[in-house]
């Protein structure tokens, strides 16, 4: 069975193995409840595939997350082929399978039920679509997918376990105390009153009897499980799901599921847990994705709006390194006072009120690369206390191209990411650029479209200062 889905996931069944694996489904609830879950995460990333094929133009392979659309075809031929019999199957049978399995309508998403989990945190991460993204603070419902290409997330379930994907991963939310695992890694992390929660996979289910666990899932959906603290028990899926695989697996322990036996052995590898670690105070505003290619050989000063609520402190200045491979001439990086002229919200009559700082970038001091930006310190950390302020860039040639949304170089918005420091500061505007560079009034004036992020160019780091203690108070 396994031998033929891995077959299936690259497209090269013949005829003969098309007609094995069907009637294998049909002869056997259990595999078909675990194919069924395997197609509607594929399913998934199919129908993202085509939509991505229709809307970007062609990238460089390198560049691009997901097969062409050209690979797509056949496999999702032999999905609705072999769907087409299950479908009968499950009729004539009234077998079913896990709800939580399929995608949500918007029927389900509409109804007055409490979220089956929260986005409590974020680091470094990356998330593989649109479509299976979420952002902090967001509320999940059952059956929403997350697909996590680097990077860690951690989710809060209602019950209270909280879940620490490690990308890559793809999971889908089963319900308030339980998660459907297909590919990856998770962090558990139960209190007592969550006791019972489980992690699903394609054939076997792991639960928790009061704990802190690792599972790991491979593509041939081989199952590692590393125990922390308190013990978990593996179980079967379908009609043995009650009947553990083996005894309790206790704190200190690691066990390897093979998907192909359906034993389980002790594993001398021990994976360490993962949680995010607390923030250092220090926030980058605008980020642009490791190895993103520029696209724009535009010279002129390009900026990006943006407004202090509370006063922060700017450490570093960051220019875009197109590739992530070095920089070959000469960029600079500025932050402008911008006058706002009463309406800090409408960007399009605004102008530079004075350059409050500047560094340059060269080949030889490059600065630090941190994903695709190349930082430098001020000589003194800038104040900014609340205002309206503008981030620009400029220099940017054939060799060192910076990046324009309008080209694509942020795939459907997913290689860009903004840091607001829970609101400290707010991203207003639609962009802006001029092709003067020089002077003090040298500030880009023309009003660009759509994002208030929309090149890859300059950026900066900042942190909160923290509020000044009241001279009255007693010592």
């Amino acid at each position: 069975m396994l031998e033929l889905l891995t077959e299936f996931d690259a497209g090269l069944l013949s005829d003969a193995q098309t007609a094995e694996l069907e009637q294998l489904l049909i002869d056997n609830p259990d595999l078909r409840k675990s194919y069924l879950r395997r197609i509607a995460a594929r399913t998934q990333l199919v129908m993202i595939a085509r939509r991505r094929a229709q809307q970007v133009d062609q990238l460089p392979e390198e560049a691009c997350p997901l097969p062409p659309a050209d690979n797509v075809w056949p496999v999702a031929y032999w999905i609705a082929a072999i769907a087409a019999s299950l479908l009968i199957a499950a009729t004539l049978g009234s077998v079913f399978w896990y709800s939580e399995q399929l995608p949500p309508d918007d029927s389900q998403l509409a109804a007055t039920t409490p979220a089956a989990a929260l986005v409590t945190n974020l680091a470094d991460n990356w998330w593989g679509a649109a479509e299976m993204r979420a952002d902090l603070g967001q509320p999940l419902q059952a059956g929403e997918s997350l697909w996590l290409e680097s990077g860690l997330v951690e989710l809060t379930l209602a019950s209270g376990a909280v879940i620490t994907m490690d990308g890559a991963c793809l999971l889908q939310i089963a319900d308030d105390n339980s998660i459907v695992l297909s590919h990856g890694t998770v962090h558990a992390l139960v209190p007592p009153k969550a006791r019972g929660f489980a992690v699903k996979t394609e054939q076997v289910e792991i639960v928790d009897l009061g704990t802190r666990f690792t599972v790991s899932v491979d593509q041939q959906q081989a199952v590692e499980v590393h125990v922390h603290e308190g013990s978990v028990e593996l179980r079967r899926n379908g009609p043995l799901q009650e009947t553990p695989l083996v005894d309790q697996v206790e704190a200190g322990a690691s066990v390897l599921f093979d998907p192909e036996t359906c034993d389980v052995a002790p594993l001398e590898q021990f994976r360490p847990f993962q949680k995010i670690s607390p923030p250092d105070g220090k926030h980058i505003a605008y980020t642009t994705r490791v190895g993103t290619r520029g696209n724009q050989a535009y010279a002129g000063k390009v900026g990006h709006d943006f407004l202090v609520h509370e006063t922060i402190e700017v450490t570093r200045l960051g220019v875009f390194d197109s590739n992530s491979d070095g920089l070959h001439g000469l960029l600079y990086c500025e932050i402008w006072q911008r006058d706002d002229r009463g309406t800090p919200l409408d960007t399009r009559s605004d102008f530079g009120v004075a350059m409050a700082a500047r560094i340059p970038f060269t080949p030889v001091d490059p600065g630090e690369l941190i994903e695709s930006n190349r930082f430098k310190s001020l000589e003194a950390p800038l104040t900014l206390p609340p205002g309206s302020y503008t981030i620009v860039a400029f220099g940017f040639s054939e060799a060192d191209p910076m990046g324009n949304d309008r080209d694509q170089v942020g795939v459907q918005r997913n290689r860009k990411t903004r840091d607001d420091a829970n609101g400290a500061i707010s991203f207003v505007g639609t962009s802006r650029y001029g092709d003067s560079t020089e002077g003090p009034h040298a500030f880009p004036g023309k009003v660009d479209k759509y994002w208030a992020d929309r090149y890859s160019a300059g950026t900066f780091e900042y942190r909160l200062l923290e509020p000044f203690a009241d001279q009255d108070e007693p010592r």
